[in-house]
């Protein structure tokens, strides 16, 4: 159920945990592995989508287009369901970069084993690709080859059990609601990509300097709203203390439960994230101690600084960020237009996961250790 991964049964083992204690269970009970099966099948989806939606864009909504299907189906139903696929106004919006290059049911098959979300049904059992070993070709598919979806997916799936699809009907629809899109409330997919590339072109026209300031601002909020808001919730501009004279660009709850910015609230006590804006592209000295300003028992000593500079050009701040780390026990995380588009280019393609910004951050940290 695992795919034979052993931190994947950590994981497993760990939700179940979790699950008892909830529930106030001395010991995990088969309640609680339920719950754990469907939490863990939900989450390795969202994972595998996350992990290959850079060379397929958006491929959790092909993925979710299973849903309620049957675990086992023949060639001839897969070519049916790939027929209902390129007519599916959203999978033509949304993934018309490669998925007609799969239209051909081998080829599709093969794809959906390379990536590790089918098995083939073979004479030995089923072939499912391999992990630690070097396992790049797909076993023999012929016209009667039958492919198995992998059990892990089948509780977030809600698949039909100890089904086989024969055919396809005309009259079946494909799910178009599921558990594997993961956009801002209040927004369609459609929406939301549209919102992305408007941000990515005002990014790309926005002058440096005083003109575009205020422009420059509003745009780095929009990033937090579209690219964090798994994590970073109750978002607000030109936020002040009690007192008025301290004005923070903006500033968001740090809800996260895991990954970058959990360890972010671990480390810095970051329980709000301050992000400020500095539309120029060299940084003074002055903006990393308006950052140490802002820092405080309080909200934490977390800060991220946005400017339109070089991404080369971070190691001449090293010195002012090593100084707050070592005299404030706090960090600031520059970042810079490249920065943004990478953000802005992996939400579009559903990538869900803090990867680059927590590259960037390994890199500052090695800089000033």
């Amino acid at each position: 159920y695992c795919q034979r991964r052993p931190r994947d049964v950590i994981r497993f083992c760990s939700v179940a945990v979790d699950a008892a204690i909830s529930r106030k269970h001395e010991r995990v009970l088969p309640e609680d592995l339920e719950e754990a099966r469907r939490q863990f099948s939900i989450n390795s989806l969202k994972d595998l989508a996350d992990e290959y939606c850079e060379n397929f864009p958006q491929i959790q909504l092909v993925l979710s287009r299973f849903h309620g299907l049957a675990p086992e189906f023949t060639l001839t139903a897969i070519g049916m369901f790939i027929q209902k696929l390129i007519v599916d106004p959203s999978i033509k919006q949304h993934c018309a970069d490669w998925i007609y290059r799969y239209t051909a049911p081998s080829l599709f098959a093969e794809l959906l084993w390379s990536v590790g979300f089918l098995g083939i049904r073979t004479n030995d059992g089923i072939d499912y690709r391999g992990y630690g070993v070097l396992q790049s070709t797909a076993p023999p598919i012929h016209a009667s080859t039958h492919v198995v979806i992998h059990p892990s997916y089948h509780d977030a799936l809600d698949l039909q059990a100890g089904k086989v699809l024969g055919e396809l009907g005309g009259d079946t629809e494909l799910q178009t609601t599921g558990i594997l899109i993961d956009i801002p409330e209040a927004l369609d997919l459609t929406s939301y990509v549209a919102q992305l590339d408007s941000v990515a072109e005002n990014l790309q026209s926005c002058p440096l300097g005083k003109a575009g300031a205020s422009s420059y601002e509003e745009i780095i909020g929009q990033v937090i709203r579209l690219c964090f808001f798994r994590w970073l919730v109750n978002l607000q501009a030109r936020n002040r203390d009690y007192e008025g004279r301290v004005i923070r660009d903006w500033i968001a709850s740090n809800r996260a439960e895991g990954g970058f910015w959990e360890l972010v609230r671990q480390n810095y006590s970051a329980t709000q994230i301050i992000w400020e804006c500095k539309n120029y592209a060299e940084l003074k000295a002055d903006d990393f101690h308006q950052c140490s300003y802002y820092m405080n028992g309080t909200i934490g000593r977390f800060v991220v600084l946005c400017y339109r500079g070089n991404r080369d050009s971070i190691d001449g701040y090293a010195p002012h960020i090593k100084r707050i780390a070592t005299n404030n026990g706090g960090f600031v995380l520059p970042l810079t237009d490249q920065d943004l588009m990478v953000f802005i280019r992996q939400a579009r393609k559903g990538k869900v996961k803090e990867d680059h910004i927590r590259e960037r951050f390994d890199t500052v940290i090695r800089l000033i250790s």
